[in-house]
């Protein structure tokens, strides 16, 4: 049940009220906001080697897909960030949108091929190699046809 209102609150935004409200009407379970946080808490104790390990698994990769976007947290935009590929998947939140947050996670280098989008905070990290990500890479060609097309064209008689 636990893991459940977890879910619900942050994964879902719905209020420690409502879950209170909920576990107390339709579950039949008598927990107050405190005891609910408090049990959170112990939650996290239990699960934080865990996401510990994870952690380092991604470090360890070989390749790693990463990307952020914007997730809103008490009110305030924070960004998500994931490092993901066929085995792993790690989330991190953070106000910081720059590199300081990817400097942090991967240390002074990532030995393996980091995929991502031409965000610039990625390009601050040392890689063994890099690959950005095919779709950004056709938008920005498709840019680079439109500009071109816009120019008008100068004759090349000579």
């Amino acid at each position: 049940m636990i893991g459940f209102t977890n879910w619900c609150h942050y994964g879902l935004g719905i209020t420690i009220d409502q879950l209170v409200d909920i576990l107390q009407f339709h579950l039949q379970t008598k927990l107050s906001a405190g005891g609910l946080i408090a049990a959170w808490q112990r939650l996290a104790k239990i699960l934080t080697p865990w996401y510990e390990q994870i952690a380092e698994e991604a470090r360890k990769s070989a390749y790693l897909h990463a990307d952020e976007t914007g997730w809103r947290l008490h009110g305030r935009t924070c960004w998500l960030w994931c490092c993901a590929n066929g085995q792993v998947c790690y989330y991190l939140i953070d106000h910081c949108r720059g590199s300081p947050v990817l400097q942090r996670f991967f240390g002074e280098a990532f030995d393996g091929i980091l995929l991502h989008d031409f965000w610039t905070a990625y390009e601050s990290l040392d890689v063994a190699d890099r690959q950005y990500c095919l779709v950004h890479l056709l938008r920005e060609l498709e840019k680079v046809d439109q500009q071109r097309a816009a120019r008008p064209h100068a004759d090349h008689a000579e």
